[in-house]
């Protein structure tokens, strides 16, 4: 099997607990018209419709198939639900919380964050993917993929201001341009409280998620010790997929990643 990594790869499910997945949508369908169906039920008709859907595309019209995806997808949309709330729970066990950012007006300044539970809609933001649902026969019954390839974005995870802030000025450029050029500018554009408020909006995007790569048990080699102590490092893209890759492999499967060489001697 052959699988090149998704975006939002990061982020879900890798195995889905079937009792709790279960227990967790009997709780939500407790005021539905509809009774709870248990994963094993879903999955199966998931893997119906997709082989249905599979099979019909040379022979029906676009109609008739789009028609077919649109039923697949609410079909997914329903199951997504439930392991969203799943993943909300393990973000509230790790005591992840949601900092929203806020404005020093006197400072004109960004102030102390406001920090909050992490709620579902922080979770759908992510657009998840649920390995263990999407792939269940690979990754839940096969234990992994046999290959994975995957070139990821070596981008360090945080907010970077000039690419920002280069959507609202053409005096901004990501490269070449002098930090007291930026800062001056940067000021005057955050005078608008619309840019002002997508600043701050684009500001709380990072640090539950950061928290969250930091503790989740399935990225627990983000952080080393050296010399008896906890290495600090930044939240790196390239390295959650190398780590993300490798518990998609099933025992003795193979991956190729292209990583810097750096990755060689860091000792991070």
């Amino acid at each position: 099997d052959f699988n090149i990594l998704p975006g939002n790869s990061l982020v879900g499910l890798m195995r889905v607990d079937q009792v709790e997945f279960n227990q967790k949508n009997t709780q939500l369908g407790l005021f539905a018209l509809t009774k709870p169906r248990p994963f094993a039920e879903l999955v199966a008709t998931k893997n119906r419709k997709l082989d249905t859907y599979r099979h019909a595309a040379e022979t029906l019209k676009k109609s008739n198939l789009r028609a077919l995806r649109d039923d697949i997808d609410t079909e997914m949309q329903l199951a997504n639900g439930v392991m969203n709330e799943l993943l909300r729970d393990q973000f509230e066990k790790l005591n992840v919380k949601f900092e929203e950012a806020t404005w020093d007006a006197v400072k004109q300044t960004l102030g102390k964050p406001k920090k909050r539970p992490i709620e579902t809609r922080d979770i759908q933001a992510q657009t998840p993917f649920h390995w263990g649902y999407v792939f269940d026969d690979i990754v839940q019954k096969r234990g992994g993929f046999d290959i994975v390839l995957a070139n990821p974005p070596w981008e360090i995870f945080k907010p970077q201001a000039k690419e920002f802030f280069s959507e609202y000025s053409n005096l901004v450029t990501t490269n070449k341009m002098a930090i007291a050029d930026f800062e001056k500018e940067q000021g005057k554009l955050l005078q608008n409280a619309e840019i002002r408020q997508a600043w701050l909006a684009y500001e709380s995007r990072f640090p539950h998620m950061s928290s969250w790569f930091r503790t989740a048990p399935e990225f627990k080699h983000q952080s080393a010790l050296v010399g008896g102590k906890k290495a600090g490092s930044d939240v790196n893209l390239y390295k959650l997929f190398v780590e993300r890759s490798v518990h998609l492999l099933r025992p003795g499967g193979h991956c190729g990643i292209v990583i810097p060489s750096v990755m060689y001697n860091y000792l991070g």
